[in-house]
């Protein structure tokens, strides 16, 4: 059986884990932010079963059927270098993170959430935009609330950047990594002070 590999990074809102698959494709899984309480180098029982899930999303294996998770840390494939690379730039100088859509699992998404996402993307480091103008530029005007369900399930948080979506009132709104984290992204973007 092919493992699911994963590796961490440390960056100033802490590790960040990267979950990716090198057969039958090169695909990352996930990018998982910080988990308070979680240990460094270990997954949490949560991002296993998400891994798991998605590949049987992708037809790799049949649900419920035992993964092997191979933690590494030095010889990554050159996508993987890539990501940790953009990532450290998206903490040091402040910029976007670019990285190819074809290792991510986009491709394998519905037409509503990928027109979301896309949307999604538009969004400059910096800059923040409502609920309501999201789900517009989406395409789906008075889907604020389907929107914010796909932003929930966003295997790619800092890459498709769903943290610079607040309310209509300019308070913060949710985020499934929690305010705290939100808050610390949207400070590390100068953009908090653009709340209410």
């Amino acid at each position: 059986m092919n493992p699911i590999y994963y590796t961490s990074t440390e960056t100033p809102i802490g590790h960040i884990t990267i979950i990716w698959i090198t057969y039958p494709c090169k695909k990352v899984l996930s990018i998982n932010l910080p988990v308070e309480g979680a240990e460094k180098y270990t997954l949490t029982q949560s991002q296993q079963k998400s891994a798991a899930s998605l590949l049987a999303n992708i037809n790799y294996m049949e649900k419920n059927h035992p993964v092997n998770f191979l933690y590494k840390k030095t010889c990554l494939p050159g996508f993987i270098n890539l990501l940790l690379s953009s990532i450290e730039k998206y903490f040091s100088k402040q910029e976007d993170i670019l990285f190819p859509l074809k290792y991510t699992l986009f491709d394998l998404k519905t037409a509503f959430t990928c027109k979301v996402y896309s949307a999604l993307l538009e969004i400059p480091f910096g800059e923040l935009i409502s609920y309501k103008k999201l789900a517009s530029s989406a395409g789906f005007m008075n889907a604020y609330r389907a929107v914010g369900t796909v932003m929930n399930k966003n295997h790619y948080p800092l890459l498709i950047p769903c943290h610079r979506v607040i309310k209509e009132n300019r308070g913060i709104g949710g985020f499934s990594s929690g305010k705290t984290l939100k808050t610390s992204l949207l400070k590390h973007e100068n953009s908090y002070k653009l709340l209410k």
